[in-house]
């Protein structure tokens, strides 16, 4: 991100000692990085639902979309941030290999316990993992699943 806002104050400043060349080169690689933060961000924008049997996976700017059964689901882990937003990442099996997303938080605090109870509903193997291991709600899990609420999948 530095890079870019670098190169965007040297083809804003252009000085007279800058020859020609060296101004369409830099507008150029510039066009060339903007294009490339929107194809990746095009290729990595989607919106995650929740529904009775499976999880739907709905790219926003792709006509691609993708279906995952519960059971397929391994693992799920909560990202505490301090003074940010909480993610969670969901990995699940695919074609026998271990694929993950990344998302903003499903739900945070005690409502994140109460997904958690109905994610369970539908898969008791799924594993749930806090980062860091200190926060609060790992305590909470604990009071209502034990010590062993992570046990799910291992191979």
């Amino acid at each position: 991100m530095m890079m870019i806002v670098l190169i965007i104050s040297l083809v804003g400043t252009w000085s007279s000692s800058l020859n020609f060349q060296l101004q369409l080169i830099l507008t150029i690689i510039v066009i060339v990085l903007i294009l490339t933060l929107v194809i990746v961000f095009r290729k990595t924008s989607f919106q995650c639902s929740f529904y009775d049997n499976h999880l739907l996976v709905k790219y926003n700017y792709l006509n691609k979309q993708f279906k995952i059964d519960y059971f397929d689901l391994l693992e799920i882990r909560y990202y505490a941030i301090h003074k940010g937003q909480s993610t969670n990442r969901i990995y699940f099996n695919s074609d026998k290999k271990k694929n993950y997303f990344k998302i903003n938080s499903v739900k945070n605090g005690d409502e994140f316990i109460q997904f958690v109870k109905w994610i369970k509903s539908k898969n008791e193997k799924i594993e749930i993992n806090i980062m860091p291991s200190d926060n609060l709600l790992n305590h909470k899990i604990q009071e209502e699943y034990g010590f062993k609420y992570r046990e799910g999948y291992h191979e």
